[in-house]
């Protein structure tokens, strides 16, 4: 939706500006910042491959731990949105661009948006996940 609304505005030559944030339409046939532009089907196969391991993930953890779920479907929700794009279009349509006096970020869109999120939100898991306590045989032979 954001994608045909940002289309709709470069079409009718509507532009939005403010102090760091304007949008401003690109076609990426890259990855990440344009890298490996001209690899055009091997980054389809490769986008098919890592959405298909998401969603098996996602499956399976469906039951585990509903909040790995919801950052495995922020990943698979912006890795598919970005996928129909390069099938179809054959780029990624960007147009949120921030910048800072001379610094400007590499555009980007919502889908790229959710990726990053549901990335941040499973590298929690990695830096605060809890530490299993460790029962001692004394502790366990207590239990019973």
């Amino acid at each position: 939706m954001s994608k045909r609304v940002a289309l709709y505005w470069n079409d009718n030559n509507i532009f939005l500006e403010y102090s760091f944030l304007k949008n401003h339409v690109v076609w990426n046939k890259g990855i990440s910042f344009g890298l490996f532009a001209s690899s055009y089907y091997n980054i389809i196969i490769y986008c098919c491959i890592v959405l298909s391991i998401c969603l098996i993930i996602l499956a399976w953890l469906r039951t585990k731990n509903k909040f790995d779920a919801i950052a495995w479907g922020l990943i698979v929700g912006g890795g598919l949105s970005n996928l129909w794009d390069r099938w179809f279009f054959g780029a990624v349509l960007d147009f949120i661009c921030v910048s800072f006096n001379t610094w400007t970020f590499p555009i980007f869109n919502f889908a790229d948006i959710s990726i990053t999120i549901g990335a941040i939100i499973l590298a929690r898991v990695l830096v605060f996940k809890p530490k299993k306590k460790k029962v001692s045989s004394n502790e366990n032979n207590k239990i019973k």
